[in-house]
């Protein structure tokens, strides 16, 4: 289990994102664990997570959605549809420094 006062900068992911979310903001690095798993994401599977994607974020940057994934490698799952293993939307102050709040949302699930 994630130490009580770890943070996400503390997991060994993978971020994958365009060029254009640089500079990613530190405040979502600082993301308490403790609150994800407040949230209803198992502990076990935050030792598991090992990618992290930027799917979007808002023109003024305070507003950040990332899929998380148990995968090396979330290509061939994005391609499939799959949103990752659950989704977070991240709210952040203007400069990216202060986490003003996030929320963790179901993995949509692909439909045949």
């Amino acid at each position: 289990m994630p130490a009580e006062d770890a943070v996400l900068g503390d997991l060994n992911l993978n971020w994958w994102f365009d060029e254009g979310a640089e500079p990613f903001p530190k405040a979502i690095l600082g993301a308490p664990l403790s609150g994800l798993a407040a949230k209803g994401v198992d502990p076990s599977l935050l030792r598991r997570l090992t990618a992290a994607v930027v799917n979007d974020f808002s023109p003024d940057r305070k507003v950040w959605f990332i899929a998380f994934f148990d995968d090396d490698d979330p290509a061939p799952a994005i391609r499939a549809g799959s949103m990752g293993r659950f989704l977070v939307i991240f709210w952040v102050d203007a400069a990216g420094v202060a986490l003003q709040n996030y929320q963790l949302m179901e993995a949509p699930q692909r439909r045949a």
